[in-house]
């Protein structure tokens, strides 16, 4: 049972401070889109912002995912660094797909990427690959599974033309397996719509 006080996976339109400084500690500058952006989009109903408070009204967690035409995409989820490893992350991501289940029941899922786990394009240190093996646990304890394990999956970056990084396109299901037919339709508007 949720604690009374802590407000989880809150609906929220506005990008403060508190926000602003999740979200610059959690993604590296070429995986952010302005925040000016990210506000026109809300605005314009393409992107949802989900936030989890404690009883002070401290952010501990946010999500925002953009909308497609048949599948929701994370776009971003961060927790506070000091509250990691405490099942608020994990609470909040639950909730989260709850939601969207009921407000987009014809949608496969919630798409997302990771870093891949394993590359083979660069070379990582150890402890980068623990990082990057507990991120893709993490999603997996929620339901999500591996979408293109056959194939390099590569991400573009938001600020450098012909930049890209390997990565992992994972989902989170929300109703009957999604077939490799439709995973290269996701895949599609993923590149054409979000970069």
């Amino acid at each position: 049972m949720e604690s009374p006080m802590i407000r989880l996976c809150e609906p929220s339109f506005v990008l403060d401070e508190e926000w602003r400084r999740l979200y610059e500690g959690a993604f590296p500058a070429g995986e952010r889109e302005p925040s000016d952006k990210l506000s026109r989009l809300m605005a314009e109903g393409k992107l949802l912002y989900h936030r989890t408070l404690n009883e002070q009204g401290d952010m501990l967690c946010f999500t925002m995912v953009s909308l497609a035409s048949n599948f929701s995409f994370l776009a971003y989820m961060a927790t506070d660094p000091n509250r990691r490893s405490g099942g608020i992350g994990s609470k909040h991501l639950k909730r989260l797909v709850e939601q969207l289940k009921e407000q987009f029941p014809s949608h496969l899922g919630l798409f997302l990427e990771i870093e891949a786990t394993d590359p083979d394009t660069v070379e990582i240190s150890d402890e980068e690959r623990v990082v990057r093996k507990r991120r893709l646990s993490f999603y997996e304890r929620a339901g999500a599974r591996i979408m293109c394990e056959q194939a390099i999956y590569l991400t573009p970056s938001y600020t450098q033309v012909g930049k890209e990084w390997e990565g992992e396109l994972l989902a989170i299901e929300f109703g009957k397996r999604v077939c490799k037919h439709s995973v290269s339709q996701v895949i599609l508007e993923i590149y054409s719509r979000f970069y």
